[in-house]
């Protein structure tokens, strides 16, 4: 095997073949699927004894799929905070997060509200509107809020489940007009 083909082999494991069928399965919203992924795995041995990732991951779907089926029915989370950032806006979501692309990582909280994305930690605020968000992408744990080709914010949550919400939060938010 070459170099090129190690770096470019791969993942045939159940395991792997599982994370992708979950990943369709996200992208879909497909509450079939997902049932289907948790079945799995309760039943298939070949993916391992350690599956508190998996277990985690469907369990994002699962909350993902409802939050969809609200948003789809016009029905707009609204949580309840006295954070002196948010201000005047409506709060839809919070979850702790990093900042994965900072030189520090700060660790802090990421609010969704009517008007914009924030992530407040420590010394760092980074704030963008929903305006200026272009496109709105997940990859794995990250939701990347893309304002142009050289720019965006990076937010890294600590479990799936945070990550998806937040990603079809965003999603929805940035196509809406400010209330």
């Amino acid at each position: 095997m070459g170099l090129k083909d190690w770096f470019t082999r791969r993942d045939h494991s159940p395991a792997a073949v599982w994370r992708e069928r979950w990943e369709k399965a996200a992208q879909a919203r497909d509450a079939a699927a997902a049932a289907a992924l948790r079945q799995q795995l309760a039943a298939d041995a070949s993916l391992g004894t350690d599956l508190e990732i998996e277990y985690e991951m469907a369990d994002g779907l699962d909350r993902v799929i409802a939050l969809a089926a609200e948003l789809d029915a016009g029905r707009v989370p609204h949580l309840e905070t006295s954070h002196r950032v948010v201000g005047t806006d409506a709060c839809h979501f919070s979850a702790p997060a990093t900042l994965p692309d900072d030189h520090s990582q700060a660790s802090g909280r990421v609010l969704l509200t009517s008007t914009r994305a924030v992530f407040v930690g420590g010394a760092k605020l980074a704030s963008v509107p929903w305006h200026a968000v272009r496109e709105a992408a997940r990859v794995h744990r990250d939701l990347l809020l893309i304002r142009s080709a050289d720019d965006g914010l990076r937010l890294r949550f600590n479990t799936y489940g945070d990550a998806l919400a937040a990603a079809v939060l965003a999603a929805h938010l940035k196509k809406r007009r400010p209330l």
